[in-house]
C-alpha cells in the first residue's frame, strides 16, 4: 500500500494545511500550541514560528535528536523494523526499546529535556 499510493509530498503539503488550520483556530480561542516532528524531519510548505527544535542544528525531529543524528537519515515508517540508521542507533545507545523501537527510560528522559524548554516558554507566555 505504502509502495504504490504513498506520496511524501502530497502527505507534507496536507500536514502543513492541518497544522496552519489548527494554528488559526488555537488562535482564534486563545489557546497557545506548538508542534514537534516525531520520527522524521519534514520540510513544510509554509513557516510556522511554533515548530519545536527548529534551531538549525541538524533535523528536528525527536528520533534524531534523541539519537544524535546530525543528518538526514531514511524515511522511518515506524513498522517496528529497523529501516534508518536512527534505530540502529537508537537500540545501540539503549535509547530505543530493542524490539518495539519505543522510546526507553532514557529516551523518554532526553525527549523531556528536549521539549521543555519549549513548554516552559509557552507556560510563561501565557
Amino acid at each position: 500500500m505504502v509502495e504504490n499510493y504513498y506520496d511524501h509530498e502530497i502527505e507534507v503539503y496536507l500536514l502543513t494545511n492541518q497544522m496552519k488550520h489548527w494554528d488559526d483556530f488555537f488562535e482564534l480561542k486563545g489557546v497557545k500550541n506548538m508542534w514537534f516532528d516525531i520520527l522524521n524531519h519534514h520540510d513544510y510548505t509554509q513557516n510556522f514560528d511554533n515548530l519545536c527544535l527548529n534551531d538549525g542544528d541538524g533535523p528536528r525531529d525527536l528520533l534524531s535528536r534523541i539519537t544524535t543524528h546530525k543528518t538526514k537519515d531514511k524515511f522511518h515508517f515506524s513498522l517496528w523494523k529497523t529501516d534508518c540508521d536512527r534505530v540502529k542507533k537508537g537500540v545501540f545507545t539503549k535509547t530505543l526499546n530493542p524490539y518495539s523501537y519505543h522510546p526507553t527510560k532514557k529516551g523518554h528522559e532526553k525527549i523531556f529535556n528536549l521539549l521543555d524548554p519549549y513548554v516552559k516558554n509557552l507556560l510563561r507566555d501565557s
